[in-house]
């Protein structure tokens, strides 16, 4: 099978303590046979860099065929190892010639106002940063308990499967893109576990749910009381607003962001800002998270 014709894609199902579904979708250029199957490909795992692990085999079946050149095949993981920042769990696709893919299967919950993996509450501390300097400290974001906050630039065919390995959690920001760039940025970036949120326009309508389901949090930047999206889970605004009279329309859970220098700083630099910028809000302790965003440039 030839890589360069044929693109092959993993996405998480339906997931929980006790199954997960994954799909593996078959799909043609125009003009190439659909005489390719994946009868002899499975799933292996789970494998993580954190811990020895017995990995199992699990096989696709066939589930649909399109007339849009694809083919979607199901593996279903009994008692499946989710991945967490603490343990990166993941599985690979084997049996299929010159193709090399794997999968973490992530499952994050919003309980009231705060965020929960693991069944404890994660106070999500996070800077913007470029996918270049992750890749240069990653150790660092990992000892630092910080989470990147990135956009669509190069460089993410590098860092996406790095992260998912080595237990660091990412941001998606896409509020500054445009909807078809949103749309690819998902499809990316969502099948690698370590993307754990996504932030939108405030004014963005579009559905999400069929690519996101529940494994991935999407948020959106708002800078008024104005009426929130119903397909929102978590919103994010500035901290200036935050100490005035600003309210959330309806109980979901808030992250305070703040503008500021984050160039040539540490990871452990930055951290010490998010605490500092916890510590200098009226009821710090009550927000979702403590995000640090890049100053606006003029």
């Amino acid at each position: 099978m030839s890589s360069n014709s044929i693109r092959i894609m993993l996405t998480q199902g339906a997931t929980s303590n006790v199954s997960a579904e994954v799909f593996c979708i078959l799909r043609y250029p125009k003009g190439v046979s659909g005489s390719v199957t994946l009868k002899d490909a499975y799933l292996e795992g789970p494998f993580s860099s954190r811990g020895r692990t017995l990995p199992s085999k699990y096989p696709l079946k066939l589930k649909s065929v399109k007339f849009d050149h694809s083919e979607t095949y199901q593996a279903t993981i009994p008692d499946p190892a989710l991945w967490t920042p603490r343990m990166p769990n993941y599985y690979k696709l084997r049996g299929v010639p010159e193709v090399q893919s794997h999968i973490g299967l992530r499952e994050m919950h919003v309980r009231r106002e705060s965020f929960y993996q693991e069944g404890r509450r994660w106070v999500v501390r996070a800077c913007a940063a470029s996918p270049e300097k992750v890749l240069g400290e990653i150790d660092q974001w990992i000892d630092a308990d910080l989470v990147p906050i990135i956009t669509l630039e190069h460089g993410l065919d590098d860092l996406l499967p790095k992260t998912m390995e080595l237990g660091l959690p990412l941001i998606l920001d896409l509020s500054n893109q445009s909807k078809d760039q949103r749309w690819r940025g998902l499809r990316k970036c969502s099948r690698f576990a370590s993307t754990s949120f996504v932030l939108i326009p405030s004014v963005e309508d579009d559905e999400y749910e069929f690519i996101c389901r529940d494994h991935l949090i999407v948020g959106r930047a708002v800078k008024s009381s104005a009426k929130t999206p119903t397909n929102t889970q978590f919103i994010a605004v500035s901290g200036d607003n935050l100490n005035s009279i600003w309210k959330p329309d309806r109980r979901l859970p808030v992250v305070a962001a703040r503008e500021c220098n984050v160039m040539s700083r540490s990871p452990a630099e930055l951290r010490a800002l998010c605490d500092q910028f916890q510590a200098d809000l009226d009821h710090g302790g009550d927000y979702a998270g403590l995000w640090l965003l890049p100053k606006a440039t003029s």
